[in-house]
């Protein structure tokens, strides 16, 4: 596998060479943006915290925001304090925080300063993979004192590990792919694919984060069987770090970006899913009944459908995106959950 630094080479090369154009580019807009900047909007009296300035989420965020009338704080871990977000004309004010994931407690304390600072009416994370619970633990204590668009530490895990979000969805009625967890190469090797019915194929999953298995597809059982016992040695499953056997579907996939509050969907977006987080495409939701629907409209609507039963039988407060997949019959069947903002919601700018 190639080294990710050098992969990178072609792209720090390309910036380089494109260097004086990016500058010129850069004076023209600055000048341009103080030349023509109207009248900011009549403030509503509410103070919005974003976090995550690094992301293009929390610069959809804090325009959307700005534009409704809002005061915008963001902040960013001060690894990352030099982010393109915090020199837009949408933020009114730019703080660094500690690193999450190195001490909650003074993360949390920095927030919680913040919002007592800055008078803070709502805090809205848009945080990473891994810092996801680490904004559900800092709610317990900003929520005395604001709105919090996230999910408490214990819902959050439930929601993110891949098995737990199953179970939830198995134990609301809701139809998912055939689901095993599995604790060691042996209980996968020990499973009965022999008497499986329909004689299913699945693929392995990690419950957690793993960029290394992310977008293995790997069929499992197949031939032969000491071959396929390697593999799944050279996985790391363990009681500790635990894997999914998923049923395999050679479907088409999407996924769906809401925020909900009190239980209410109250924005959705779908689009078809990406592995390079730039290119989304909002899809329209259409009942089939509808004679301007076609077959991603329709499914698009079956993920509204979903979503807003999920957030009202989960009386769901934060944004969630789901992943889902089509099945040759023409179902729709989720396959994970994502308990944050999702680049996806770059669908979102520029509506109200």
């Amino acid at each position: 596998m190639i080294d990710g630094r050098i992969k990178s080479l072609p792209f720090f090369a390309v910036s380089v060479v494109t260097l004086p154009i990016s500058i010129f580019i850069y004076v023209v807009t600055s000048i341009l943006s103080v030349l023509t900047r109207g009248e900011r909007p009549k403030s509503t009296g509410l103070t919005i915290l974003v976090s995550g300035g690094r992301t293009t989420k929390s610069l959809v965020h804090a325009r959307q925001f700005h534009r409704a009338g809002h005061r915008v704080i963001l902040v960013e871990e001060k690894s990352h304090w030099f982010c393109a977000t915090r020199y837009s004309n949408c933020v009114d004010r730019f703080y660094s925080l500690p690193d999450p994931l190195r001490s909650q407690a003074a993360y949390t304390a920095a927030l919680l300063k913040i919002v007592l600072k800055e008078r803070v009416d709502i805090f809205v994370p848009c945080c990473g993979v891994a810092t996801t619970i680490c904004d559900g633990i800092a709610k317990a204590e900003l929520q005395k004192h604001c709105t919090v668009l996230q999910f408490d530490e214990q819902l959050g895990r439930r929601l993110d590990k891949k098995d737990a979000f199953m179970a939830l969805c198995t134990e609301h009625g809701l139809e998912i792919p055939k689901t095993i967890t599995v604790y060691s190469p042996q209980d996968v090797m020990n499973y009965d694919f022999a008497n499986d019915t329909r004689k299913r194929s699945y693929i392995m999953k990690c419950i957690g984060v793993d960029d290394r298995t992310r977008n293995d597809l790997t069929q499992y059982p197949y031939e032969p069987k000491a071959k396929m016992l390697a593999r799944l040695q050279s996985l790391n499953i363990t009681p500790e770090n635990p894997y999914i056997l998923q049923e395999f579907l050679n479907g088409k996939e999407y996924c769906c970006q809401s925020i909900s509050y009190k239980g209410v969907l109250r924005t959705f977006s779908a689009c078809a899913s990406s592995d390079v987080l730039m290119n989304y495409k909002h899809i329209p939701p259409l009942s089939p009944s509808d004679p301007a629907s076609t077959l991603d409209t329709v499914i698009s609507y079956q993920m509204l459908s979903f979503a807003t039963k999920f957030a009202a039988k989960m009386d769901l407060t934060g944004p969630i995106a789901f992943d889902f997949i089509t099945t040759s019959d023409g179902r729709l069947l989720p396959i994970e959950a994502n308990p944050r903002t999702h680049t996806a919601n770059t669908n979102f700018y520029g509506s109200r």
